[in-house]
């Protein structure tokens, strides 16, 4: 069996879909899966073990380029046939991508996906309730369009989704867990809304003693970084990271905590210990577990007109963050 799944972006998004290829797997062990992405996350995921193919679309160069548009669309033709396309983003841009594909094309219907227009496009459609951890939603999915029988409870033991490069030199990063593996703090993110304030994290550092390294991916957020890291002993910035870097980083340290931004995401990936701060958006977008737990602001959210102006996380209080976090440390060491 030949699936292609189109899921392009963003980094957090890739990462909770990265789940359904355990579930294809265990029930056609032998299915082929190519996998259609954003070229600038072709990285996370091109060691996966249970992709064997993965085709990278220059989606910001096309805007740029239109030249580019045929190009992409010749690649995709000459993927050849599939017995079935899977939009996992369920918006206008993938199922169009979805629907240049030699093959009947499944996703989310007109009232489970943020674009409705979407769904127009595909020729099974399924619905899935919005007021449930996206994870789940993706396991209706592949209920409604394959028939498979399984528990959500196989969400709770499922094997690391990411995978770094295996002959990758990660020795430069060694030195930063040498003595014991740090909490990792993730401030930053790509808008301002969904931002713990510095000075929280600072606090935080003092009230939950503790070796920390604190992550950055532009220049904006090393700023950030460095205001965090000069209010206290044992904190250090960690380098600019690759992809397979921040993989290989998160599966190695003891907690991570941070908004909700691609790299908090990763620890629920790669089975580490997390705590992500929820405000301005849904906590359904990922999935608690024991170990990765949500503390979520008290304001109220609407999915489909998300508020880029609601600065409620800044009210959760450091006090409760470094309480949640002691106990992931107690139970990691019991």
């Amino acid at each position: 069996m030949k699936i292609a799944i189109v899921r392009l972006s963003s980094l957090g998004d890739i990462i909770h879909s990265l789940i359904v290829l355990e579930i294809i797997k265990a029930h056609q062990p032998h299915a082929h899966i190519t996998w259609i992405v954003d070229e600038r996350f072709y990285d996370l995921i091109r060691y996966h073990p249970l992709i064997d193919k993965v085709v990278s679309l220059s989606l910001k160069g096309a805007l740029r380029h239109p030249s580019m548009i045929i190009t992409s669309w010749q690649r995709l033709r000459h993927l050849g046939a599939f017995d079935l396309v899977i939009d996992l983003q369920g918006l206008l841009k993938s199922s169009l991508i979805a629907r240049i594909l030699h093959a009947p094309v499944g996703g989310f219907g007109a009232l489970s996906t943020r674009e409705p227009l979407a769904a127009l496009l595909y020729d099974r459609t399924i619905e899935s309730p919005r007021n449930q951890s996206i994870v789940f939603r993706y396991f209706d999915l592949l209920r409604g369009l394959f028939g498979w029988n399984f528990d959500n409870n196989v969400a709770f033991n499922k094997q690391p989704l990411l995978h770094h490069n295996p002959t990758g030199n990660y020795h430069a990063l060694s030195s930063y867990i040498a003595q014991e593996p740090p909490i990792l703090l993730i401030p930053g993110s790509n808008w301002e809304a969904k931002n713990w304030p510095a000075e929280n994290y600072a606090k935080l550092t003092h009230e939950l003693p503790g070796r920390y390294l604190i992550l950055w991916g532009n220049e904006r957020e090393r700023a950030v970084a460095e205001a965090i890291a000069c209010t206290g002993v044992g904190i250090k910035i960690a380098p600019k990271l690759r992809l397979d870097e921040l993989i290989w980083l998160i599966g190695h340290v003891r907690l991570v905590i941070g908004g909700d931004t691609g790299p908090t995401h990763m620890a629920w990936a790669l089975n580490r210990p997390s705590i992500v701060l929820w405000g301005a958006t849904s906590m359904m977008a990922t999935l608690q577990t024991p170990i990765n737990i949500a503390i979520t602001s008290e304001s109220e959210i609407d999915e489909k007109r998300i508020n880029k102006n609601n600065f409620s996380i800044r009210s959760i209080p450091v006090a409760t963050v470094a309480q949640v976090a002691q106990t992931l440390l107690d139970k990691e060491q019991s």
